[in-house]
């Protein structure tokens, strides 16, 4: 799935992560229904969550993996390797734990938020341009080899892999229910705002942005 958005929706979006109550520090992890959601009500049991999600497990050697044969594929292909973007590596895996908990598997979840949803709420420094994402789910025995190979063989998804206006990347692979739910979301970082999007927003809010250079 390819997607492209433009920066100033991005800053919009960072806008809107930062609307609403204050995260609480308190907040337990409850997935059966679903996430808030309220930004920051969405952000605050995503932190739970990532925290203590309870029947679901992160495998952080298959992700690892996953980047590595990734970043391979792209050399090869003449393409450069990407970064890691924590919001789309949050993204990716609370995606990933709400399919495992809710039983789905779907780019959007039930509510109807898609990929670009999520880290709109969860990203409050970086403008997001183009946008990707591929989705497998294997056997609870698949190797990190098995799990690349479920994902490129999709056309979509083999492209997503080698796209050159793709610059930053995050991955979940997570264990439940005798599978592993695999997310790999892509982006094309266009810029940065000056400092994190605040907690509250007033009226008026100044920010500097600053715009990548030209790839």
């Amino acid at each position: 799935m390819l997607q492209r958005c433009y920066k100033y929706m991005s800053i919009s979006a960072l806008a809107l992560a930062a609307l609403g109550l204050a995260a609480n520090a308190d907040q337990e992890c409850d997935l059966s229904d679903g996430l808030a959601l309220q930004p920051a009500a969405f952000q605050s049991e995503t932190v739970a969550c990532l925290q203590s999600a309870q029947g679901v497990e992160a495998d952080p050697f298959m992700q690892t993996e996953l980047s590595r044969l990734t970043d391979a594929m792209r050399t090869s292909q003449g393409a450069d390797g990407l970064k890691s973007l924590q919001s789309l590596n949050e993204a990716a895996r609370i995606h990933a734990y709400d399919m495992a908990t809710r039983d789905y598997i779907a780019h959007s979840d039930p509510e109807g938020r898609g990929h670009l949803d999520r880290v709109r709420m969860l990203e409050r420094t970086h403008l997001i341009g183009a946008f990707g994402a591929n989705m497998a789910v294997i056997s609870d025995f698949g190797t990190a080899a098995e799990a690349f190979n479920a994902l490129k063989s999709d056309p979509v998804n083999a492209a997503n892999m080698a796209r050159s206006e793709f610059d930053h990347m995050g991955i979940a692979a997570v264990r439940a229910n005798g599978k592993i739910y695999i997310v790999q979301l892509f982006s094309g970082v266009e810029g940065r705002v000056d400092s994190p999007s605040p907690d509250y927003v007033s009226s008026k809010v100044n920010s500097e942005v600053r715009l990548a250079q030209a790839r």
